[in-house]
């Protein structure tokens, strides 16, 4: 997985200012929303961000979330 220096994933290594012309949309969740197992291009992130800009909205789309805890499926 390829993380940003704000350790973000992200389509490729970069460093993020902190501060921003662009507005910026911080995404939190799970291994869903993080798009665990799937190529970048897959991931909510990357989705929200091509529909965004081929709708002439230049944002900047952070994928903040991140795999979490739970049970084995075994254990439901």
């Amino acid at each position: 997985m390829i993380t940003n220096s704000l350790g973000f994933r992200d389509r490729a290594p970069r460093a993020v200012p902190l501060r921003s012309a662009r507005p910026r949309t911080v995404l939190f969740g799970d291994s869903a929303i993080e798009g665990l197992g799937f190529p970048y291009d897959a991931t909510v992130a990357a989705v929200m961000e091509r529909r965004l800009h081929d709708a002439g909205e230049d944002r900047e789309i952070l994928n903040a979330a991140a795999v979490s805890c739970s049970p084995p499926a075994s254990m439901t």
